[in-house]
């Protein structure tokens, strides 16, 4: 029984840590990685989905590691959660619809492709998961890890407008973490913005450097 197998998952994501770094050229970590996925594929109902989201975030890893060219190895991870998307869609197995919006997987997905500049690719991750909030709305919150998991998407989300300097919707969508989605910023999060207005040579870095000290009282 498949569902009798299933180990801890810092177990699989340590076995293919170890894959990847023998090399594409000694190893074949796809077929591991796909060797893994079967198996959580066929696995009962009380899978843990964070084992899953651990794996598919090792994958994209390994991918930009193994190219060269960055944007090209953006593309491939995209393609990863593409494919990700349609198992998730598909009624033969038993992962859930939402999975692939899982807050770590996407910000996977959005830093890896923030670390290639591929800002097109970013940005239409992004437009997705702002649409469908899935992230944020779709899974039990209750897990204190799993919230510092949304907080950590939530500041990819805000250095992508701190990047392409649209500080509008940078601030817009931090309102929107807070009275929405009831996520608590951290210094990051007022790094990241102090940063945008420095960038843009804002007056409103000294408002919000005012906000951060207020806040942690720094």
């Amino acid at each position: 029984d498949a569902a009798t197998t299933l180990l801890p998952y810092d177990v699989y994501t340590e076995f293919l840590t170890r894959a990847s770094q023998i090399g594409p050229g000694k190893c074949n970590y796809w077929n591991i990685f796909d060797g893994v996925k079967e198996l959580l594929l066929a696995a009962s109902d009380d899978y843990h989905p964070m084992l899953i989201g651990q794996v598919y975030s090792h994958a994209m890893a390994t991918t930009m590691d193994y190219h060269h060219d960055k944007r090209a190895g953006s593309y491939r991870v995209l393609q990863l959660w593409w494919k990700l998307k349609d198992l998730c869609n598909d009624d033969s197995n038993h992962w859930g619809k939402n999975l692939a919006f899982h807050p770590l997987i996407v910000n996977r997905v959005i830093s890896l492709c923030l670390d290639a500049f591929s800002y097109k690719r970013c940005k239409a991750v992004i437009d997705e998961v702002l649409e469908n909030e899935i992230p944020f709305t779709g899974f039990d919150r209750a897990s204190p890890n799993f919230r510092l998991k949304q907080l950590i998407l939530c500041n990819s989300i805000l250095n992508y407008f701190c990047k392409v300097g649209e500080t509008e919707n940078m601030e817009a969508f931090y309102e929107k973490m807070i009275a929405k989605y009831g996520i608590d910023p951290d210094s990051v999060t007022f790094n990241i913005r102090i940063n945008a207005y420095v960038r843009t040579r804002s007056d409103e870095f000294e408002n919000v450097f005012k906000e951060y000290i207020e806040r942690f009282r720094r």
